[in-house]
């Protein structure tokens, strides 16, 4: 076999350099370009699929949330129950008292007519307060009893500011109970003037929002 000059052998070095140089260049700039599109591709191709599976999850939950939901409803609309209105809120507590009072020797002397309040715990809170000024004659345990029960029983009711002062001597005058509450509707209790007390406080009550 002949051998090839070295003229030869330098033509063919630089043709196989040349295509080395072309073969990388187009890998470079087509085949590396296109592998980049093809994994964005992916890449958006496992977003929406991710997407889509979470969508079809949450379709597919839709009708236990909206149960959910509803039973939310429900149970709100009953608690609501046991707020104060928004009309009529004085003869709401009045009624209230006097029928819970029954089971304490205590005498219910006046309800002031309500103030309300914003409560401000949360931006766009629903709920205002409703604030009564009380009046009532009992002994000290006996009203002990009655704001821990009435308390436990009305948990959107809370007793507050609560002053206590001696109602006389044996035989001194006794305020009249609200018209509506008779003292006959308590417990008989020992009618010592030494041992009942004039007592003031405040109910504070949330009202039942209304709905437009």
């Amino acid at each position: 076999m002949n051998k090839l000059s070295k003229e030869k052998r330098d033509k063919l070095l630089m043709v196989g350099v040349a295509t080395l140089m072309i073969v990388a260049l187009w890998w470079n700039f087509v085949i590396g370009s296109q592998s980049e599109k093809l994994a964005g591709y992916n890449r958006t191709i496992a977003a929406l699929r991710d997407k889509v599976d979470k969508a079809e999850r949450l379709s597919r939950l839709e009708t236990v949330i909206g149960q959910n939901l509803q039973a939310s409803r429900k149970l709100l609309d009953s608690k609501q129950e046991s707020m104060a209105p928004a009309a009529g809120q004085r003869y709401w507590l009045l009624k209230l008292i006097d029928q819970f009072k029954k089971n304490y020797a205590m005498d219910l002397l006046a309800i002031s007519q309500p103030v309300e309040e914003e409560l401000g715990v949360v931006p766009k809170y629903p709920f205002k307060a409703a604030i009564f000024g009380v009046k009532a004659s009992a002994q000290y345990h006996e009203f002990g009893r009655f704001v821990a029960d009435f308390e436990n029983a009305f948990p959107y009711l809370a007793i507050r500011n609560i002053k206590l002062e001696p109602e006389g001597d044996a035989g001194g005058t006794r305020n009249a109970p609200v018209s509506g509450t008779p003292a006959a509707t308590s417990p008989t209790a020992t009618d010592s003037g030494s041992e009942r007390l004039n007592i003031e406080f405040r109910i504070v009550t949330l009202i039942k929002p209304t709905t437009s």
